[in-house]
Parts: structure tokens; C-alpha cells; sequence
């Protein structure tokens, strides 16, 4: 009985050698643009390494379907098998390299082969809730709002993009700006989003950026019904150059403000 271990161990290394020979043959075959072979190869190498839970055969298929995914996905125009082999690694104690690699790969087959934002973005989150801290994490987390907005789950947005806007990383900090005001643009919280845009005007703001942040804030404005506060804010912009659109808003305003004086002068009328 004492030798079963032992037995076990001699197994699994044999197995694990066969794997790695059909690996290469896996390889030899992506080299050759082969890739339904290979992903078949891979299937087999899968196959050969079984459930073992050896760490060294747990190693190779993890590497195994990770390649198997990035063949399906950018070869064979599989994007949902794609999604199950990298569903698969998470499934088998992946390294934190892989982890977060693979969780990447996940969010771009769902954004951009799928058309499931949302999705990604649960990848995304799933990621940084894995790994807190993370080097890319305000990045990644911007990734994630922008997808919550692209997928109208709008709570969501402005949740991850507060987390940024209030954090140390002033990298990220502007376009989580632009982003959170939008989001509480699209729900009609236009007290907030003017917030956001008046405090982004004591930043540090490339130009192109401060101009519309500028433009943004005249259009709350007008929208909230400020009319004179709108026309002003136009008029300044185009003083200082700003884009033809703004005189085309400067006479809509203004138009606006004729209508409001004639309807105010008939009711005031005997």
C-alpha cells in the first residue's frame, strides 16, 4: 500500500509527458496556420492530462486552454468556446498572472465579440475584487464604468467612477470626470453633473478638454432653463474661439429668450 503514492507520482509523469509531447505537436501546428488542428491537438492534450490535481499537470492545462481560448477566439471566430476555455482556467487555481490575464481576455470577448458590456465589466470587477490594489486597477476600473454606461446600468458607472475621482490616482482622474457627468447627465441629475464640470474647471485641463467642460457647463444651463446664465457662458466661448456650433447655440438661446418675452408680453396683455 505504501507504494501507491509512489505509483500515482509515476503515473502522472508519465502522463504529463505524453501531454507535453502532444503539446509540441500543438505548437507545430499553430506555426503552420493550422489552427483547427491545433485546437483539436489541444482538446487532446486536454484530454491526455485528465482531472489530474498534480500542480506540474494542473500547470499545462491551464496553459493549455489559454491557448485554446486565444485559437478560438482570434483564429476560428469561436468567441463563445473562447469564453468556456477561459472560464475553465479560473475554474483550476490559476496563478495571479493568470488570473488577471485571463479575466482580460474574458472582458474582450464579451465586449467586442459578444456585444455584452455588462459582462465584461463583471469581469473586470471580478478581477480587482480577486486582486485589491492591483498596479492597473484604476485603469481596469475605468474600463468597467465606461462598459456600465455603454450597458445603461448607470448606478454602476457612477460607482466605479466615484471610486476613481476620489482616489490617489490622478492619471484617470479626468476622463472619470467626463464620465460620472455624463452619467448623471443621461439620469437627469444635472445639479451633480454641473458639480462635476465646474469642479474639473480648476484642473489642470488640456485645452481641447477645458473647452468642452466650458461647453458642457453652458449646456446644463440651458437645459436646467438659465437662460441668460447659458447665453453668457456661450458668448464667452466665442469670444475666445471656440467652434461655429456655438454661435449656432448663442442664436438658439437667444431665440429661445424672444419667445419667452412675447409669450410674456400676451399673457400680460388685456
Amino acid at each position: 500500500m505504501r507504494c501507491a503514492p509512489l505509483l500515482l507520482g509515476l503515473a502522472a509523469l508519465g502522463c504529463q509527458s505524453r501531454a507535453e509531447a502532444l503539446s509540441v505537436a500543438a505548437d507545430e501546428l499553430l506555426y503552420a496556420q493550422k489552427y483547427a488542428a491545433a485546437a483539436r491537438q489541444l482538446e487532446v492534450v486536454l484530454h491526455e492530462c485528465g482531472e489530474s490535481a498534480d500542480p506540474s499537470v494542473l500547470a499545462l492545462r491551464r496553459r493549455t486552454l489559454i491557448r485554446l481560448g486565444e485559437v478560438r477566439q482570434h483564429y476560428l471566430n469561436e468567441p463563445r468556446a473562447a469564453v468556456t476555455a477561459y472560464r475553465r482556467v479560473l475554474s483550476l487555481t490559476p496563478t495571479v498572472d493568470e488570473s488577471v490575464e485571463t479575466r482580460i481576455r474574458l472582458a474582450s470577448v464579451l465586449k467586442d465579440r459578444l456585444q455584452d458590456p455588462l459582462g465584461a465589466a463583471a469581469e473586470l470587477i471580478a478581477l480587482l475584487d480577486e486582486h485589491p490594489g492591483h498596479p492597473r486597477e484604476a485603469e481596469l476600473r475605468l474600463e468597467a464604468a465606461k462598459l456600465a454606461l455603454v450597458g445603461r446600468s448607470y448606478n454602476d458607472a457612477i460607482r466605479h467612477a466615484l471610486l476613481i475621482v476620489k482616489s490617489a490616482d490622478a492619471k484617470h482622474r479626468v476622463d472619470a470626470s467626463l464620465l460620472l457627468a455624463s452619467a448623471y447627465e443621461v439620469q437627469g441629475r444635472l445639479d451633480e453633473a454641473l458639480e462635476i464640470y465646474a469642479a474639473m474647471t480648476e484642473m489642470n485641463l488640456p485645452a481641447p478638454t477645458m473647452v468642452h467642460v466650458r461647453f458642457e457647463i453652458a449646456h446644463l444651463h440651458e437645459r436646467r432653463g438659465e437662460l441668460e446664465i447659458a447665453l453668457e457662458r456661450y458668448r464667452a466661448m466665442a469670444e475666445a474661439g471656440a467652434s461655429p456650433e456655438i454661435e449656432v447655440r448663442i442664436a438658439r438661446v437667444e431665440a429661445r429668450m424672444a419667445d419667452m418675452r412675447k409669450a410674456g408680453a400676451k399673457a400680460g396683455s388685456p
